[in-house]
């Protein structure tokens, strides 16, 4: 632990731009204070599971432009802290690990700056007994151009500001699509609809002729 954090603090001193951390650990490893008031770092990719924690002042990584962090069950405390601290953030690539019968996670993903959001959401144990699905992304993102979606989960969207959107991917890669309500990904389509540019998967074709089929009249998203 002590020798990663000298690791990673002696590239803060020498003024990194770049740093890419992967290390395979059995448990969680914490950054170090220092990363977080670095001025020089504009690129940041953590492929593993870090302790990451917000600073007391609110703001962190002053002058990063892209962002590639991994979760694994993160606390409400950390994802609607982190995105909105980072006062620079053009580049966001964020991949969650969450559970059908864990405690509902809020990610809030509200940027001033942000112009690209890859945001993939992934299930460790599938259990189809559990129906209650009450996970939530709330995106406010004024300048976002490009979304790219993956979502595991079918997790429950909102969406605001996105006046500047060109391009939109999203794959539903939900496998028990009898226990889903199609209304969550009409609810994010009905977002983005005015993006020049829209690719969906097989699966969002699917949650379409679901709406079709029910008796609940959904909006129409497709034409």
């Amino acid at each position: 632990m002590e020798r990663f954090k000298g690791w990673v603090s002696l590239a803060v001193m020498r003024d990194v731009r770049e740093l890419e951390l992967n290390i395979e650990n059995q448990q969680r490893l914490e950054l170090p204070e220092s990363i977080y008031s670095c001025r020089s770092l504009e690129v940041l990719k953590l492929d593993y599971d870090f302790d990451i924690a917000v600073p007391v002042s609110g703001m962190c990584f002053p002058n990063l432009k892209f962002l590639r962090v991994s979760l694994q069950y993160p606390e409400n405390q950390l994802t609607e802290k982190l995105f909105s601290s980072c006062p620079s953030i053009e580049e966001l690539c964020l991949k969650v690990y969450l559970k059908y019968d864990g405690p509902a996670t809020n990610f809030i993903i509200s940027s001033s700056t942000l112009k690209r959001f890859y945001w993939t959401v992934l299930v460790d144990d599938y259990n189809f007994a559990f129906n209650n699905f009450h996970h939530n992304c709330l995106i406010m993102a004024p300048l976002l151009q490009l979304l790219h979606v993956v979502d595991d989960l079918m997790v429950s969207y909102e969406v605001h500001d996105l006046q500047f959107l060109q391009t939109v991917n999203l794959a539903i890669l939900f496998l028990q699509w009898s226990v889903l309500n199609p209304w969550e990904v009409v609810q994010l389509l009905n977002g983005i609809l005015n993006c020049k540019s829209l690719t969906l998967s097989s699966g969002v074709i699917l949650l379409r002729h679901l709406t079709m089929q029910t008796s609940v009249c959904y909006p129409r998203f497709l034409s």
